[in-house]
């Protein structure tokens, strides 16, 4: 009885269902908030003197730290700090990266994985 009294509103709402996502685009339902430490991604982006400072007082030693445990020096850890630092740039500068977690833990990941990959390429050649 309740079924047969709610069809209709069930089959109403199952009409409006297609138009419905065809108004919200998948990107509706996949938004993802922007972390506070877009401002690194910004500041790099306008080159601002202070933010890079910032960066490397922050977010270097531990780079530095980890590369030194894993058979490196300082100035392999600078090379790989380096090469980050103008990926980020270069990505900052044409808008292409918004951060969605700390920048701590995306700015170390990338130097751990060129770190890897450079590691990796000596050991082979």
């Amino acid at each position: 009885m309740l079924k047969e009294r709610l069809q209709p509103y069930i089959n109403s709402v199952l009409k409006l269902l297609p138009l419905f996502f065809i108004i919200f685009d998948k990107s509706f339902f996949m938004s993802t908030k922007i972390h506070l430490d877009q401002i690194y991604i910004e500041g790099l982006a306008k080159n601002d003197s202070a933010i890079i400072q910032s960066i490397y007082k922050k977010f270097v030693p531990k780079v530095v730290h980890y590369i030194r445990n894993n058979s490196g020096d300082e100035d392999r850890a600078q090379d790989v700090i380096q090469e980050i630092m103008i990926l980020l740039f270069n990505q900052a500068k044409a808008n292409k990266l918004q951060l969605t977690c700390p920048f701590d833990a995306y700015f170390f990941l990338l130097c751990k994985r060129i770190w890897f990959n450079t590691s990796v390429v000596s050991i082979i050649s």
